[in-house]
This record gives structure tokens, C-alpha cells and sequence, in this order.
């Protein structure tokens, strides 16, 4: 009998030990990457769809690296900007997405800011970023340029080719309690979201208090999230779901921070289907962007479509060259140091400085008129 006890204490003191020790490491290893997201707080716009919470700042926290930010008045990344351009100023806007809008990167010099610093001397030159995150935003953002941009007087719009052909869809965000809401139509009711996140996400319980003390259990939820979104249906996953991670919504909204409204109201797969992202033709997308061009050309503002790493750039050159709109390709390579590979695609800081050099180059070379570059001396 004291042998088995011996055995059975043994045991336990290993089992005890073999679990700390992956705490321990998982702590120290994994913290960046096991940390509850913290997400930028997003208001409903009819324009743009969303746009950031004006005036809002804090800490963007994800897998791959965390990163402070600052809002301005209007929602868009940065500091404040007045609307009304000063007389004899040189006005450039950039309108992109997560990798423009500098704030999904590792620290605090994307290439907005530091080729806003290359002209730090030229008092006549101003950037403003206009850029909102997300993906499929191809459509709104060019409407966004064609729609909204004059008011801000620019004399060049530099356009972020994010999608070639062009694609739509409709897809608004609000925050709720430091929760990202999405959803699918500016006047949808998100009543039944906020109820569940003030019932689930921000009331302790099992979940969110083992959540919050065991890294172990953080890793099982992340390598669950990965796995089942992905779309991974094994015997691991299966087993997860059905005794231990029983609500995907409390995880997706506790760990990840976000919550899909279509979702909590278990829209079905027809309903949904009516929501589905619009690609448009090649043809649709050249006709777009030569209508767009010669507009904003008619108003004394030049268009200008850019690529910052390789993208078909000898594609869209001869598209560019044949159907009268402008483009620019950078042609940087991925290199591996420029992103952050398998844990986030975004620009890393040495991403940013590759893009802001390329384009300061472009921009003095070919782009900025020579008078306007006269009027003082640039940085070097």
C-alpha cells in the first residue's frame, strides 16, 4: 500500500512539475503571442463603412507585435489636421489599408511618418493619411477617392493597389465595450451582440478566469481559434468543441476581441449569401479608374495607383500605359526581415523604411513638380 502511494505521489509531483515548467515557458516564450487582442475602436460609416473612433488612442495588441496609436478628430490614423489647406500649400493623401494606416507594424516608424519626415524642411509639402484597416475594401476606398477626398483640396492622391480587379464588400464595424462588432448593413440592429458581450465576455466566469490565470489554457484556445476557423475539422478539434471549448463566440470575443453579428443571430448560409463580396471584371475596373482620373484631373488633383512591393507591376503598367491612369509600382522584394512571416503579413519597421525610401524617390523624381520642390530644401 505505501508503495502505491509512493507511486501515486510520484506521479502527481511529476505530472505537477511537467505543468508548471510549460507555464513557466509558455510565459516567457509565448507572451506576445498568447496575449488577448486589443483592437482599434471603430465607428459605423456610410462612406467608408467604418472608420477609427475619433480622438481615441491606446495599445494595438495582437500575435505578432503591440503597438501604440493616436486618432484624430476625423477617425482617420495620426495626429490632427485641418480640413481647409493653407494657401500656396502642396497637399498629398494617401488612401490604403491596414499596412497605410501605420499602425499594424511594430513601432512608430511606418513609412507615412518617416516620408513625412523626409520633407520635414519643406514647410510647402503636407501628407495626409486617410487610410482605414480591412480587407476587400478595394471599391470603397476608390469611392471614398472619388467621393470624398476633394474636400480636403489634395493635389495628389496616392491610391494603394490592395486589389486588381477590384472587389466590394459590405462589411460595417463598431465597438462595443472594447469589442469589435461586424456586420452587414449600416442600420442592422446589434442589440443581441451587446447583450451577449455584457452577459458572457464582460462578467467573469470559467472561461474568462482560466483564461486570464493559465497560459496553457490560452495556448489550447489559440491553437483551437487557428485550427477551427481555418477550417479544420480533426479529432482534436471535435473533442475541444464539445467538452472544453463549448461557445466559439465567447472565445472569438474574450480572446480575440471580436464578434460577428450574423453570427450571434445565426443568419443562415441564403441570407448570407445575398452579402457575398462583388468582383469586378477587369474591363469594370479600368473603366472605373480612367472615369475616376479624369474627374479628379478636371479638379487639378492627379491620381496616382501604387504597389509598394511586386505585384504583376509589368501587368499593370501596360494596363496603365493602354487605358490612361496612372501607376506606380516600388517593385520592393518580400524579404523575410520585412514582415513578420507566418504570424502577420503587415510591414515590419525595415518594411516601412524600404517603402518610405522607394516612394520619397519617386515622389522628387517623378511625381512632386519641380517648382514646388524649389520652394526650400528637402532632407536627405
Amino acid at each position: 500500500m505505501r508503495t502505491f502511494l509512493k507511486i501515486t505521489l510520484y506521479v502527481m509531483i511529476l505530472l505537477f512539475s511537467i505543468i508548471l515548467l510549460t507555464e513557466i515557458t509558455l510565459r516567457i516564450t509565448c507572451k506576445q503571442k498568447l496575449l488577448r487582442w486589443d483592437n482599434l475602436p471603430y465607428i459605423s460609416d456610410t462612406t467608408l463603412a467604418y472608420r477609427y473612433l475619433p480622438n481615441a488612442k491606446g495599445v494595438f495588441s495582437n500575435v505578432a507585435f503591440s503597438n501604440a496609436y493616436i486618432i484624430n478628430n476625423l477617425g482617420f490614423p495620426g495626429e490632427h489636421f485641418d480640413i481647409q489647406k493653407k494657401a500656396g500649400c502642396f497637399r498629398i493623401v494617401i488612401v490604403g489599408n491596414s499596412d497605410e494606416d501605420g499602425i499594424h507594424t511594430d513601432g512608430p516608424l511606418n513609412f507615412f511618418y518617416l516620408l513625412r519626415s523626409y520633407f520635414w524642411e519643406n514647410k510647402t509639402i503636407e501628407f495626409l493619411n486617410l487610410s482605414i484597416e480591412g480587407s476587400d475594401r478595394s471599391i470603397i476606398n476608390t469611392n471614398f477617392v472619388r467621393n470624398e477626398c476633394l474636400k480636403y483640396k489634395p493635389n495628389i492622391i496616392l491610391l494603394k493597389n490592395t486589389q486588381f480587379p477590384f472587389v466590394y464588400k459590405k462589411r460595417y464595424r463598431c465597438t462595443y465595450k472594447n469589442v469589435l462588432i461586424s456586420y452587414m448593413e449600416f442600420s442592422e440592429n446589434l442589440d443581441s451582440s451587446k447583450v451577449f458581450i455584457d452577459k458572457y465576455v464582460n462578467k467573469r466566469s470559467l472561461f474568462t478566469n482560466l483564461y486570464d490565470l493559465s497560459y496553457i489554457f490560452r495556448y489550447v484556445c489559440k491553437f483551437y481559434i487557428d485550427n477551427s476557423r481555418n477550417g479544420a475539422d480533426t479529432k482534436t478539434i471535435q473533442f475541444l468543441k464539445k467538452h472544453i471549448l463549448k461557445n466559439d463566440l465567447l472565445i472569438m470575443a474574450y480572446v480575440r476581441g471580436t464578434i460577428n453579428n450574423w453570427e450571434v443571430l445565426g443568419m443562415s448560409k441564403k441570407e448570407k449569401k445575398k452579402y457575398q463580396a462583388v468582383n469586378y471584371s477587369k474591363e469594370e475596373s479600368i473603366r472605373l479608374l480612367k472615369e475616376i482620373s479624369a474627374e479628379l484631373s478636371a479638379q487639378g488633383v492627379k491620381l496616382i495607383l501604387f504597389d509598394t512591393y511586386k505585384y504583376r507591376a509589368d501587368t499593370m503598367k501596360k494596363l496603365s500605359n493602354q487605358n490612361g491612369f496612372t501607376y506606380l509600382s516600388l517593385d520592393i522584394p518580400r524579404k523575410p526581415e520585412y514582415s513578420f512571416g507566418k504570424l502577420n503579413d503587415h510591414s515590419s519597421q525595415k518594411g516601412h523604411k524600404a517603402i518610405a525610401d522607394l516612394l520619397y524617390k519617386a515622389l522628387i523624381d517623378s511625381i512632386i513638380p519641380s517648382n514646388i520642390l524649389l520652394q526650400s530644401k528637402q532632407k536627405n
